[in-house]
């Protein structure tokens, strides 16, 4: 609120509450049978920091992690990682891929 002439306040808006919502950012990450599990994880940590540091007016990225066939993959490492989605469901543009890293797919 700002002091007016007189007796008057004027209310002011939080520019957070009228600004405009931009979409979120798709961010895609690839995974795959055999994946490096930090080139993985390592990614989806820092999206989730900065989702978690923005302020209101700041685009917030919306983390997929995909793999060609979807379901459940193993990393290299043994660790499992559930509910991935197929790379044919994908619609619609991506803002940021990352394809992991990895021995070949076979």
């Amino acid at each position: 609120m700002v002091r007016g002439v007189g007796s008057h306040d004027i209310q002011t808006a939080d520019p957070a509450m009228t600004a405009p919502r931009a979409r979120e950012r798709l961010v895609v990450l690839v995974g795959y049978p055999g994946v490096q599990t930090l080139d993985l994880v390592g990614p989806a940590e820092v999206f989730a920091a900065a989702n978690l540091r923005r302020d209101a007016a700041q685009t917030p990225y919306r983390i997929v992690v995909a793999s060609p066939r979807g379901g459940t993959i193993a990393a290299g490492s043994g660790l499992r990682i559930a509910d991935t989605l197929p790379l044919a469901s994908l619609r619609g543009p991506i803002d940021t891929l990352v394809v992991a890293g990895g021995p070949a797919v076979q």
